[in-house]
């Protein structure tokens, strides 16, 4: 699904009310992978960082104390109980939210063998494969990043029935100040990836 569409966050709430049952045994986890040095990556840090404070939810990886590559096999023999793992991913569309039943596979797309994790997984996709993948993941746009990362925030908390906390920065509906015209940022996606392949 597109973290642009109206119901967006109610899709990624029901799919999550689908997979953790009624009555789910909290705190739920939520394991926010990425890295706060490269912007595309960032998904999961700020998902993380929209998550803090709430109740019922323990957030692991934010912008402060992320959780990537180089600490994971460290943090994740700490996590008990349910678990969601949220990254970004490469692929299409561009704008995409995967939410799915079973682990996640961190890094795999760099070839990277790190713990498989979470009980369900949810993707969003910030740019898409090719050539020069990481750097592409680099250049994605904050602004951009930052609206796929409050619609899966505001998925998670609505799936897990937890009520929005003021200071979190998820105080109003996602996306309810912030509009991407994305029609234009795939056009200027495919303009930067013909500048870069051969």
């Amino acid at each position: 699904m597109s973290f642009d569409r109206p119901d967006s966050v109610e899709r990624v709430a029901a799919e999550l009310r689908g997979m953790i049952g009624p009555c789910p045994e909290y705190p739920v986890n939520v394991l926010a992978i990425g890295s706060d040095r490269t912007t595309g990556d960032c998904l999961g840090p700020l998902v993380g960082e929209y998550l803090l404070g709430m109740g019922k939810v323990n957030v692991y990886g934010t912008l402060d104390s992320p959780v990537h590559a180089a600490n994971m096999i460290e943090i994740v023999p700490e996590i008990t109980g349910f678990t969601i793992a949220v990254d970004a991913a490469l692929g299409s569309p561009v704008g995409g939210i995967s939410v799915r039943k079973g682990p996640l596979a961190p890094g795999a797309a760099f070839g990277r063998e790190l713990p498989v994790v979470g009980n369900v997984s949810i993707s969003g996709l910030v740019c898409e494969t090719g050539p020069l993948g990481f750097e592409r993941l680099r250049s994605v746009r904050l602004g951009f990043v930052r609206r796929v990362a409050r619609t899966i925030a505001h998925g998670i908390a609505a799936g897990v029935g937890v009520e929005l906390q003021p200071g979190t920065g998820l105080t109003g509906p996602a996306g309810d100040d912030e509009t991407l015209d994305l029609a234009a940022y795939e056009a200027e996606v495919a303009a930067e990836k013909r500048t870069v392949e051969p």
